[in-house]
């Protein structure tokens, strides 16, 4: 074999190996394609300065100022663990399905429980309000409709996000007198 050989199948050894290593491994697997298609909504908890709930038991504001959380129209201090189970609810918010409109087949809102909505849940993150709509539960696990303002998508998201913001009033208020950190 001579050298030059040798040096041409080594540049092209060394080309798909920085092709592959650069450009192949980065891309998403089936399963993380999957999982990002199913994602509805990925907002930081740290980002969120405003809550404002709507919801069919109470209506309530939560406002941040600083590390804690207010509860508004008494300016009283929330709960904390209640507010994190709320974020950690839309960090990252995954829908079990996705339904889309087609021409021949648009969504009817109203079967859904979506016009009007059954609960709003608005997220103030960046200055950019993100208001979600929650309709009527499934006929299948109780499962949640909900669509984003704006967005022609519904999906099928679990209960649990309706739960935790269905709650009165007197549920968001903190129950500690005094928080005292342990540490």
């Amino acid at each position: 074999m001579r050298w030059k050989t040798t040096v041409l199948l080594l540049v092209i050894t060394v080309g798909v190996g920085a092709y592959v290593s650069l450009y192949e491994l980065k891309q998403p697997t089936p399963d993380e394609h999957e999982r990002r298609s199913r994602q509805v909504l990925a907002i930081a908890p740290a980002s969120v300065t405003r809550l404002e709930l709507a919801m069919p038991q109470a209506a309530v504001t939560l406002t941040r100022e600083g590390a804690a959380w207010r509860l508004a129209p008494a300016q009283v201090r929330a709960d904390p663990d209640r507010v994190e189970r709320l974020l950690r609810g839309i960090n990252p918010l995954m829908a079990e399905r996705v339904l889309t409109a087609s021409a021949a087949q648009p969504l009817d809102l109203k079967a859904f429980g979506l016009d009007p909505p059954a609960g709003r849940f608005t997220v103030h993150a960046g200055g950019e309000p993100t208001a979600l709509l929650l309709g009527e539960t499934t006929a299948v696990n109780g499962n949640r409709y909900l669509q984003i303002a704006g967005r022609p998508e519904v999906f099928v998201v679990p209960p649990a996000l309706f739960e935790d913001a269905n709650q009165p009033a007197e549920a968001f208020r903190d129950p500690l007198l005094v928080r005292v950190e342990p540490w």
